[in-house]
């Protein structure tokens, strides 16, 4: 067999990846040779998938494959998902990593302690037994907020649980980066809750504090209630639209909620948006909330000149 050079076996490679050669294609000779697997490996590990069974057994070629993203231990030998080396670089690289490691791994509480510190979604592939965990829910819960979906039951109907959890977030909130994955926008945990705190009316006070579109899944009474739809509002002023209908047709309310964000005059009945009073309590909070007013007022000199220092 004619030795082929690291360069020629190099450049194959990054035809591969860049999609002008298949994998099929190969000759046997390439297909078979460890050094090209762990070369192409090193750039894609998911070809593990293609390689022959044999390499799918190697320890040595299947490190590099997990080791650039564990979700490619589903392609390995059965018998290396119990391997100790293998189970830590995937659970290392990829939340995935867990999911297909030996069960007797997924048991193993500091395996999973690890795996969620790493990415809280593999909280999702461990026994069910740590999904009841709090410390680990929380470690996972700290990595994203979506990930409340994962967690047991048990804890989903736990009201100091859940009460805690919301006000853990709004703190963190304030302290947090507005583009960061658990800043307000990104928590709608409460549409994983158990539907008896959906209709509690502490926890719902919680949740839209943490997001205010939160009260898109709170229980229909709730959706009256003006504390909590005017918490929604102060978290984000788009939320107006889940409120109850009852609401949106009460001036009273539509006037504290202008005096929140002027630009929910853009979301009112038209009626309000003809309403004086209500103009210019929403052009004093944001002046450019004129442009929303009913074209009449748009005209009117004092609301213009107002609008301009705002």
């Amino acid at each position: 067999m004619e030795k082929i050079n690291d360069s020629k076996l190099i450049k194959v490679a990054e035809q591969i990846w860049e999609g002008d050669v298949e994998f099929d294609d190969l000759s046997n000779e390439l297909k078979m040779n460890k050094k090209f697997a762990l070369i192409l490996l090193r750039g894609n590990g998911a070809y593990l998938e293609d390689l022959d069974e044999s390499f799918k057994k190697d320890k040595e070629i299947v490190l590099v494959a997990v080791t650039q993203d564990g979700e490619n231990l589903q392609f390995a030998d059965e018998s290396l998902t119990k391997d100790m080396d293998i189970v830590y670089a995937s659970i290392l690289s990829s939340s995935y990593g867990l999911k297909y490691v030996d069960d007797s791994f997924k048991k193993d509480r500091n395996i999973v302690l690890k795996a969620v510190r790493k990415n809280g979604f593999a909280i999702k592939y461990a026994d069910d037994t740590f999904k009841a965990d709090v410390e680990l829910v929380a470690i996972a819960l700290d990595y994203n907020n979506d990930i409340f979906q994962f967690i047991d039951d048990s804890l989903k109907k736990d009201k100091k649980f859940v009460l805690e959890y919301f006000k853990d977030r709004r703190n963190k909130n304030e302290q947090s980066d507005p583009f960061s994955l658990n800043f307000v926008h990104y928590n709608l945990s409460l549409k994983y809750v158990d539907d008896s705190l959906k209709n509690d009316r502490e926890i719902v006070l919680e949740a839209v504090k943490a997001n205010g579109w939160n009260l898109a899944f709170a229980n229909e009474s709730l959706k009256k209630d003006e504390e909590i739809t005017l918490e929604a509002i102060k978290s984000d002023y788009r939320t107006f639209e889940n409120i109850d209908e009852s609401l949106k047709n009460d001036k009273a309310f539509i006037f504290k909620a202008v005096k929140i964000n002027g630009w929910i005059l853009n979301l009112v009945e038209e009626a309000f948006k003809k309403d004086r009073e209500i103009v210019l309590a929403a052009v004093k909070e944001r002046g450019n909330a004129l442009e929303y007013a009913h074209k009449d007022l748009r005209k009117d000199p004092e609301l213009i000149k107002l609008s301009k220092k705002r």
